[in-house]
């Protein structure tokens, strides 16, 4: 025992035990508390309450309670002590925590206070069980109850007997854990402490189910009603799982789903994901012998994950054999031999380790698992050795089998294969002769090409001269209008319209013929778009001022997008002389624009006489071109189709929103 103390010791001379300066917060309020009782009360509440949220700033705090109480008296330097043995025992450092209890020992010793060094020896005796020294555990909590009076010190009394009673029960002596309970369960109910209660009814629930006295639903019962009453998830979680481990040990499936849910439901609210382990482990088992085997194996393969996240095997063995013993049989009820084996091995592994950490202790019901666990091993070994015995008689037949049928594939193989090679030479020269004549439809095809290229060259130069000489003509005519009465100057406007018209249909139609040439080269470049869109309404400036019209524009001069120069004149050019053309006089048309995360969108919106379905639903489906064409001559169908393409040739989209008689509305989304 000294021995393990000194081990203690020297730990906490090794550990990170070096004092830190506070946060200025905790630093603030610390200088707020004048009395130095009540200082030392915060170091106690503020270490403990941070525990859960900030570990390393608990044990700061803890620590520097250590340093202010460096000048003040033995006894509350052993509760500094304590209270960082504490603090090191809930952050899982066990190691430290046995050093620091034997410190605060030491100076309730030197003041003579007994009671609180009782408290220090439970303390450290919780720490070594923790740590799995059960029955180094079990004398130190016995020597700290021997120090006590169970009327003058009746808190530590009670706590120190129900940490005997746990231990006990570890150790399957059932009726001394259930004496070690009652005692300080009634102690608890004299001091009135009911969250303390609730923890004692759950343990010596679990004491009488293992000894399968009935009382035990009393226990779950009165546990349940003083825990929620307090708020204690918890200890709510556990009693219901308490009833839940009842219902399966009888055999009671449908009680197990219900109080399994009600355990879960309680355990939602706790950050620990271990007992939620715990329980979906317990609902697996449930569920396999109900011959729901999917679904036992997820929840155990989640309660696997939640318990490898949460711990190791090397602390909680027992909770990882009764999970791998889950998942053994129900592979194993799958026939699935090699998984089976595998969590058997792990089963064995996981119960021999429990053994080693328990063989202090008397180990009776260890020694029994154990023998179990090997038994069925080597049962699943020996049946998983005749069913590989088995595999290997029934391969080798299939081997002899198997050599027979490839010597036959061979031979049809080569006989196929010679086959294939006739006619592969005869594809070979059929093939050599379409090429040839590939080749020449390939030089008549390139030829006529070229004809038709002059053609278009010959048909746009003669027709562009003409068209544009005759407006330029009707520009010098004389403006005087004594000269030219209104229906003359009304005569001249619808000639320069029809003239700028048949200009512009000229420029679709070279358009289009150039863009469906092979190897059209588009030159896209990020530049600005105002420039474009002003160069454009230029052009039709005269024509929108004489019909009392107007053309605006409401683009940003800072906006640019990737496209050629080119296709966008054009689209514009076609857009804006429908809009101008279809639009009644004293309308106007807008050219405007957005931004957003894919690029730049133009729109291009009046108030005209919209387009018909049919024209949408002819876009949509690109039928329309040379030849469609309105009642009344118009061509629409020929200029949106190009104005389509071209933007989707620059990789942006062309959308049309229109109703008829509503005017017209078209979007290019344009990369940016």
């Amino acid at each position: 025992m000294k021995i393990l103390y000194l081990c203690g010791l020297l730990l906490l001379c090794l550990g990170p035990c070096s004092l830190m300066a506070l946060p200025d917060s905790l630093t603030t309020r610390l200088e707020q508390i004048e009395d130095e009782e009540q200082r030392y009360e915060w170091y106690r509440t503020q270490s403990r309450s941070l525990i859960d949220r900030q570990p390393e700033l608990a044990l700061e705090v803890g620590l520097a309670w250590i340093e202010a109480a460096a000048s003040a008296g033995p006894s509350q330097k052993g509760l500094a002590y304590n209270n960082l043995g504490i603090l090191y025992s809930l952050s899982d450092q066990s190691q430290y925590a046995l050093g620091a209890f034997q410190t605060s020992i030491g100076w309730f010793e030197s003041a003579g206070d007994t009671a609180h060094k009782a408290d220090a020896l439970r303390n450290m005796g919780v720490a070594l069980g923790d740590m799995g020294w059960l029955d180094t555990a079990l004398n130190t909590l016995q020597q700290s109850i021997g120090m006590l009076d169970s009327n003058r010190n009746a808190l530590y009394y009670a706590l120190s007997a129900q940490e005997i009673g746990k231990i006990l029960y570890e150790d399957k002596s059932f009726d001394l854990a259930l004496q070690h309970l009652m005692v300080a369960y009634r102690i608890m109910v004299r001091e009135t402490r009911p969250i303390d209660q609730a923890g004692l009814l759950l343990d010596r629930a679990l004491c009488q189910m293992e000894q399968g006295d009935l009382r035990f639903s009393e226990s779950v019962e009165q546990g349940l009603q003083l825990s929620k009453a307090m708020g204690d998830s918890a200890t709510v979680a556990k009693l219901y799982y308490v009833r839940a481990k009842h219902a399966l040990n009888i055999g009671d499936l449908r009680l197990l789903e219900t109080a399994l849910e009600a355990a879960l439901n309680a355990a939602a609210l706790l950050p620990d994901d271990a007992f939620k382990a715990v329980a979906l482990s317990t609902r697996a088992e449930g569920l396999r012998r109900k011959g729901k085997l999917k679904d036992a194996q997820v929840d155990a393969e989640t309660a696997l994950g939640l318990l490898i996240q949460k711990t190791q095997l090397e602390k909680d063995p027992w909770a990882f054999h009764q999970l791998y013993e889950t998942l053994f049989r129900i592979h194993e009820q799958k026939g699935e031999d090699s998984r089976a084996l595998y969590y058997a091995v792990r089963s064995k592994e996981a119960a021999e380790r429990l053994l080693e950490l328990h063989r202090d202790l008397k180990g009776r019901f260890f020694e029994q698992t154990l023998k179990q666990v090997r038994k069925s091993r080597n049962e699943a070994l020996q049946r998983l050795e005749k069913n590989y015995a088995q595999e290997r008689l029934t391969r080798k037949s299939k081997e002899a089998v198997g050599y027979q049928m490839a010597g036959a594939l061979l031979l049809l193989l080569v006989g196929t294969m010679a086959f294939q090679l006739v006619r592969y030479r005869q594809k070979q020269a059929q093939l050599l002769q379409s090429q040839l004549a590939l080749q020449e439809n390939q030089r008549n095809l390139t030829q006529l090409n070229e004809e038709k290229d002059r053609i278009v060259q010959i048909i746009g130069h003669d027709l562009r001269g003409p068209l544009t000489s005759s407006i330029r003509l009707l520009t010098y005519l004389p403006s005087d209008r004594d000269i030219w009465t209104e229906e003359n100057e009304e005569v001249v406007q619808l000639l320069r319209q029809g003239l700028l018209e048949n200009l512009n249909l000229l420029e679709n139609l070279l358009s289009w013929a150039k863009d469906l040439q092979k190897g059209s080269i588009l030159t896209v470049f990020r530049q600005p778009i105002l420039p474009i869109v002003e160069r454009v309404a230029g052009l039709y400036d005269p024509l929108v001022k004489s019909r009392s019209m107007q053309l605006n524009r409401h683009i940003d001069p800072d906006w640019e997008a990737l496209v050629d120069r080119n296709v966008i004149e054009t689209v514009l050019r076609n857009l804006v002389a429908n809009a101008v053309k279809y639009c009644p006089e004293g309308s106007s048309v807008i050219v405007s624009g957005s931004r957003s995360g894919v690029g730049l969108t133009l729109v291009v919106e009046d108030n005209g006489p919209g387009l018909p379905t049919s024209v949408l639903e002819s876009l949509e489906s690109r039928e329309s071109g040379p030849g469609f064409h309105f009642r009344d001559g118009r061509m629409p169908g020929l200029g949106l189709t190009l104005c389509k393409e071209l933007i989707e040739a620059i990789n942006g989209r062309f959308t049309v929103q229109s109703t008829a008689g509503f005017g017209c509305r078209f979007e290019l989304l344009l990369p940016g």
